[in-house]
């Protein structure tokens, strides 16, 4: 009897960790996290909405030499299953994939938190250094150098993008403001950046057109320990977009994190005299005040 007892533990223990490991998100959902096979995503509580969307995806070229291109390249995949645009995606780009004979082997799918403290992390830390500020994304890799990447959604449709990063013409990002903050927080010093600040800023304002962008990417700086580079990241959206106050809140956060009390105090102030309901911003310097 102990030895079936045993068995059956075992037996219990190895299916669970074929489907990756899972955990509870405020709202008490069931969702996975870290790596996770293909496979995982075909069963339920995930099927449904991944047989669906892998249905319904029908190519729309017809395909050409282009695809050998594909064929020893890799794809990280990072995803949420708790995400409305991984839903639609993920079993989208497979559907291609398995259409264009690509083989699965070929993709690493990772799945992430939604949690305000794990903002689009793993367990395992496989998106750090990525620049993931949004899901799904995909990035295409080939001897580990990376080709090009689909963030959130397709620029112009998902095979046309597929197709253009194999040819070695990636398009280009939905969040080019994000992406261009993250390379430069990314290949220079915070001190480059500094002196450069004004240039950085006026070239960005041509097409910034929503703070949300580094408030993204701030916040995985954030979570993810690196302070120095979500300050900057939150400055530059304060300079971008500096009559809405939910830049200033952010920025305010890091600064806190950062032991800089007065500055973050400053910045709480200037979320109230943009929005004098704000209900963070009141609730924070009401503590700081005190303290102080």
């Amino acid at each position: 009897m102990k030895y079936i007892n045993i068995l059956l533990f075992l037996l219990i223990y190895t299916a669970s960790l074929g489907q990756g490991q899972t955990y509870q998100n405020e709202e008490g959902e069931t969702h996975l996290c870290g790596p996770v096979e293909i496979e995982d995503l075909e069963q339920e509580p995930y099927a449904e909405w991944f047989q669906s969307n892998y249905k319904s995806y029908k190519m729309d070229q017809s395909t050409s030499s282009w695809v050998e291109d594909l064929k020893n390249v890799d794809v990280k995949i990072f995803m949420g299953t708790w995400c409305s645009d991984s839903q639609q995606w993920v079993p989208a780009f497979v559907r291609l994939w398995d259409e264009l004979g690509l083989d699965r082997g070929q993709l690493q799918v990772i799945t992430v938190y939604d949690t305000e403290e794990n903002r689009k992390q793993s367990p395992g830390g496989e998106e750090m250094g990525l620049g993931i500020h949004r899901v799904p994304t995909f990035i295409f890799e080939r001897d580990a150098k990376e080709l090009g990447r689909i963030t959130e959604y397709p620029y112009t449709d998902l095979e046309t993008d597929v197709k253009q990063i194999a040819l070695g013409n990636p398009p280009e990002s939905n969040y080019k403001t994000a992406a261009y903050v993250y390379d430069l927080v990314e290949t220079k010093s915070i001190e480059e950046i500094e002196s450069e600040l004004d240039d950085h800023v006026s070239g960005l304002s041509a097409y910034s057109y929503d703070s949300d962008e580094l408030i993204n990417l701030g916040y995985v700086y954030l979570r993810s320990g690196m302070l120095d580079k979500a300050k900057m990241v939150f400055r530059i959206n304060s300079l971008l977009f500096s009559n809405e106050a939910n830049v200033y809140n952010s920025y305010a956060e890091a600064l806190l994190k950062n032991g800089e009390r007065d500055l973050a105090i400053e910045s709480y102030r200037k979320v109230l005299e943009l929005d004098p309901e704000h209900k963070h911003a009141k609730k924070q310097l009401a503590k700081l005040i005190v303290k102080k």
